[in-house]
Order: structure tokens, then C-alpha cells, then sequence
């Protein structure tokens, strides 16, 4: 496999003596792993920007919105990457085929209330008072009071943030 990174292109560039330089461009398209951009300088536009570098099996790909601002970094004439970007679209980390990313905080959150609910009607049967020939009811309603002052349920739609997806 013939991969390439960055750095290598640099040191590369470093023994050439050739410049590398930065230029402010508005995003026009966005292809594949491959980027249109309009220099906010005047210049024409210029194709073929990388979003990832070089090939690799499972690289970080970073991708902007269309018309946001980003910065093309050359490391040569004919080569040049987004290095910076004022807002992103999305992100892939070494793929996408886990989706997205679980929120920590919200999933945190809502084993918690998952917890308190099944501690909840663990409570209750544990404290329920069997009632001879009711059918269960005496407990049936010892657990819906117990259920009932768990209002707050928990929402496991909340968790995964899409816009950022992993491999």
C-alpha cells in the first residue's frame, strides 16, 4: 500500500527548498475527498484541494460547509489541503461505518434515569406486602406509585451526535 502523510510531503518540500504558504478561500464544492475553493484574494479557483491526506485506509476527513471559510495550505505548486476551517460539516475518524459519536453527558444522563427506574421497581417488589387472592394488585400498585414519582424519563435519541462519525 502506498500511503503518504503530510509530513512526509513537507520534509519532502523542505529538501526541494520549495515555499509553502497559506491562502484564505471560501468553499464552492465539496467532492469525494476533494475540494472546489475560491481564494477571498481574487484569484481563480482552485480544484482538486485535498480534505485528507494521501491515502489511507482509515483517515481523519474533516469536511466544510459550503461557503464557509477555510484556509488552503500549498506544500506545493500543484498540492494544497484545508488546514483550517471556520465551521465543519462533518467528521469522520477512521471511517464512518459506526455513525455517530455517542454524547457522553446525554448517555450519562439518561443511565441514570434508566437506573433509578429499575431501582425503582426493584423497591417495590422488594417492599411490596403480598396481599393474599388479589391477583397481584397490592404490587401492581406499589409499583406504579413507585414509577409514578419518576417523571423524568430517559430519551436514548439524544446520544449520538451525527455529525461526527467513527470507524
Amino acid at each position: 500500500m502506498n500511503t503518504q502523510n503530510i509530513g512526509d510531503i513537507i520534509r519532502q518540500l523542505a529538501k526541494q527548498e520549495e515555499e509553502i504558504y497559506s491562502l484564505p478561500c471560501k468553499v464552492v464544492s465539496i467532492s469525494n475527498d476533494l475540494a472546489e475553493l475560491q481564494p477571498l484574494n481574487g484569484d481563480p479557483n482552485l480544484l482538486g484541494v485535498k480534505l485528507i491526506s494521501g491515502a489511507a485506509d482509515f483517515p481523519l476527513k474533516i469536511t466544510p460547509i459550503i461557503n464557509s471559510v477555510v484556509i488552503a495550505t500549498f506544500l506545493s505548486k500543484e498540492t494544497a489541503f484545508i488546514s483550517l476551517y471556520s465551521e465543519v460539516q462533518n467528521v469522520e475518524i477512521r471511517g464512518d461505518q459506526y455513525g455517530g459519536i455517542v454524547k457522553a453527558e446525554d448517555l450519562i444522563n439518561n443511565l441514570a434515569k434508566l437506573t433509578a427506574r429499575v431501582d425503582g421497581i426493584i423497591s417495590a417488589i422488594n417492599n411490596g406486602v403480598p396481599v393474599p387472592q388479589d391477583g397481584g394488585t397490592a404490587l401492581q400498585t406499589t409499583i406504579k406509585t413507585a414509577l409514578a414519582t419518576l417523571v423524568d424519563k430517559e430519551d436514548f435519541s439524544t446520544i449520538k451526535n451525527e455529525n461526527v462519525k467513527h470507524g
